[in-house]
């Protein structure tokens, strides 16, 4: 005997149903969800890309290298991106800007030499005297001297101070020092050039460089300092920097002055350094060496009894 037992699975298949269309369902909304999430999640880390790209089409169309993306997030790749984007305009701006004070303070200092030689050149097209002649001569050689020690010195200053120091090695400042002091003391006989304190210090940086520093603050101490006076130059240790000094008892400078005095070209007499052969760029080319190699360079000063300059060299 057979039982046959019947029962109804639609139920069942409606059951089914309704749990494939909830799956289905669900797997859309999670799409959706992690579509947006996923949108969201890369517009907000390609964000900085944007701006780059906003910050490069502005300097691009307008020339506006003072423009930055400015991120403010974590230093992932894209913040590491942006901030080397920021360095390198920063650099490039500063490049430009060097570029542009380089020919503003060439155009402005070689006015004077070329007006003068300009001048004694239309006299010599007269029947002058041969005294006059070779006076005209005399003048036109000068300015010419000084055209091509300002070029040179313009030239020295814009390489330093848009380079990086490539030259790293070990720079014993005590023979430094006292080559300097050796170089220049037969060429000098109107004062006396000393040494005082030298200790045994070394810098990491340029030689030459720091010959020349040293060579611009010597010379300037030796152009404002009258005859007989006295000039020292010392090296010292002041925890973990060397100290380089040139000390004098020249004319002084006043108060007003110190804060220019190494600013291009500014010159507190202008007819004496003039007439010292100065072209207004040594203190200058001073301190951009000493930024150059991680120090600075500051003066003291008191009218009457001479001034002291100081570089700070980090040992």
């Amino acid at each position: 005997m057979v039982l046959e037992v019947a029962q109804s699975l639609k139920h069942v298949d409606t059951a089914l149903t309704q749990v494939r269309w909830a799956l289905i369902a669900s797997i859309l909304l999670a799409l959706v969800l992690a579509a947006a999430s996923g949108g969201f999640v890369v517009r907000s880390a390609l964000a900085p890309v944007s701006r780059i790209t906003r910050t490069a089409k502005g300097i691009d169309t307008g020339s506006d290298l003072s423009r930055r993306v400015g991120y403010r997030g974590p230093s992932d790749e894209i913040g590491q991106l942006a901030a080397t984007f920021d360095h390198m305009i920063e650099r490039l701006d500063k490049v430009f800007q060097l570029q542009k004070d380089f020919i503003a303070d060439a155009s402005h200092e070689l006015r004077s030499p070329l007006t003068v030689i300009r001048g004694n050149l239309d006299l010599l097209k007269r029947n002058l005297s041969e005294k006059d002649r070779a006076e005209s001569l005399q003048a036109i050689e000068a300015e010419t001297r000084r055209m091509s020690e300002i070029v040179n010195d313009l030239l020295f200053l814009a390489e330093v101070e848009s380079s990086s120091l490539v030259r790293q090695e070990s720079v014993p400042l005590r023979e430094i020092v006292l080559g300097e002091v050796e170089r220049f003391a037969p060429l000098d006989n109107k004062h006396q050039l000393v040494t005082g304190q030298l200790e045994d210090l070394s810098a990491r940086g340029d030689s030459q460089h720091l010959r020349r520093m040293l060579g611009n603050l010597i010379d300037n101490a030796i152009k404002y300092t009258p005859r007989g006076g006295s000039i020292t130059v010392s090296l010292y240790r002041d925890g973990g920097w060397a100290k380089l000094e040139v000390s004098d008892t020249g004319i002084g400078i006043a108060p007003q002055h110190l804060e220019h005095m190494f600013e291009r070209f500014y010159q507190v007499d202008k007819a004496k350094s003039r007439a010292s052969g100065g072209t207004g760029l040594g203190l200058a080319i001073v301190r951009s060496i000493a930024e150059q190699h991680g120090g600075k360079v500051t003066v003291s000063s008191e009218p009457g009894k001479g001034s002291t300059f100081t570089v700070r060299l980090k040992l």
